[in-house]
C-alpha cells in the first residue's frame, strides 16, 4: 500500500463564469478580481472551502483567499489596469481637498458623502 497524501482531501465544486468589465467574477454573490487584460473571457473557477482559484484557457490566473462577504470585493493591485491603481493613492484627505478646489461647499458635501460611505 502506498503512504497517505501529506494533505487530506480537499472537497471542491467548479463553476464557469464571464469576467466583467470591472475585471471581477461573481461567486456567491462575491466579487474576485482577475487580471484587467481578460475582461470579456469565460473562466473556470475552482471553488474550494478556503480558495477560489481562477482558470482562463487552462491556465491558473488568479487565486484568492475565499470570502463570505456578500456584495463585497476581493481584488489584487496587481489585476488593475495603471489608470485605476492611480487612484488607489487618494486618500479620504486628498477627495475632500479636491472637492474645495471648486469651493468650501463642494468640499463639505464631498466629505459628507466619504463621512456616509466610509464611516
Amino acid at each position: 500500500m502506498k503512504p497517505l497524501p501529506s494533505r487530506p482531501y480537499e472537497f471542491a465544486t467548479w463553476k464557469r463564469a464571464k469576467i466583467s468589465i470591472d475585471y471581477h467574477l461573481e461567486i456567491e454573490r462575491h466579487y474576485y478580481s482577475v487580471p484587467y487584460q481578460l475582461v470579456g473571457e469565460r473562466a473556470d473557477v475552482r471553488i474550494s472551502a478556503a480558495v477560489i482559484e481562477v482558470f482562463v484557457r487552462g491556465r491558473r490566473v488568479a487565486s484568492h483567499p475565499r470570502s463570505a462577504q456578500v456584495g463585497r470585493h476581493t481584488t489584487i493591485d496587481a489585476h488593475m489596469p495603471a489608470n485605476h491603481r492611480a487612484h488607489l493613492a487618494w486618500s479620504p484627505g486628498r477627495i475632500v481637498a479636491w472637492g474645495e478646489q471648486a469651493g468650501p461647499s463642494t468640499g463639505a458635501f464631498v466629505a459628507a458623502i466619504l463621512a456616509y460611505f466610509v464611516g
